[in-house]
């Protein structure tokens, strides 16, 4: 069975979209389809795709023709085809963020969530140092580095932890699975597919000496 992962880059302020990816899966190269079409929600269109512009388009619809790719994941071998659409237009995120600022070597972030999502937040060179938060805290651990990811639980997702004043910036993003009728885009074909949908949020930048409040 074919599976297809889209996943919506989106301005966490304005809705204002960035760029999609889809991502179609076989173990079977017999079961890989011929051919990726896409319908665009009114309001919603492309300015560009890679690694090439649609073979077609008819008004809200186009069409590419899908050439497979051998790749390894988790140690299985699969048939793959990947797409990046560039989007013109806005959605609505269900955040609406109150705090997101630097304050004395201090990241603040607040925001009320209509639906179950994780902010991560990062990097914090060296170590970061949590504060106070709500939600469910962990640390994900680089090579001298940490991100921070709250998942909500309730409405609220919020943070306040320190960070060392040696990196130019912080940066940060909300992650959630979406309904059909949440992303600007639909896969009409293949047909017959596992769908998963993935929206992620992304926060403006935080400079470490000019901060955003």
């Amino acid at each position: 069975m074919l599976s297809i992962h889209i996943v919506i880059e989106v301005d966490a302020v304005n809705g204002r979209l960035g760029h999609g990816t889809i991502y179609i899966n076989s173990k079977n190269l017999n079961e890989m389809a011929k051919e990726l079409a896409v319908k665009f929600r009114e309001g919603i269109s492309i300015s560009n795709s890679w690694p090439k512009w649609p073979e077609k388009i008819e008004g809200k619809r186009a069409y590419w023709q899908i050439r497979p790719y051998i790749r390894y994941l988790k140690g299985k071998l699969l048939y793959s085809y990947g797409l990046r659409i560039d989007l013109l237009g806005e959605i609505r995120v269900p955040i609406a963020l109150s705090k997101w600022y630097i304050e004395k070597d201090t990241v603040y972030l607040d925001a009320r969530v209509e639906k179950p999502m994780s902010a991560i937040i990062g990097p914090f060179v060296y170590k970061g140092y949590p504060i106070n938060w709500q939600g469910k805290m962990r640390v994900e651990k680089g090579d001298n580095y940490d991100y921070i990811i709250i998942s909500s639980i309730g409405n609220t997702i919020s943070l306040s932890a320190k960070i060392r004043p040696v990196q130019p910036l912080v940066t940060g993003f909300f992650e959630y699975e979406a309904e059909e009728s949440e992303i600007p885009i639909k896969v009409i074909s293949p047909r017959n597919a596992e769908i998963k949908r993935k929206i992620i949020a992304r926060l403006p930048d935080l400079l470490i000496k000019n901060s955003v409040n």
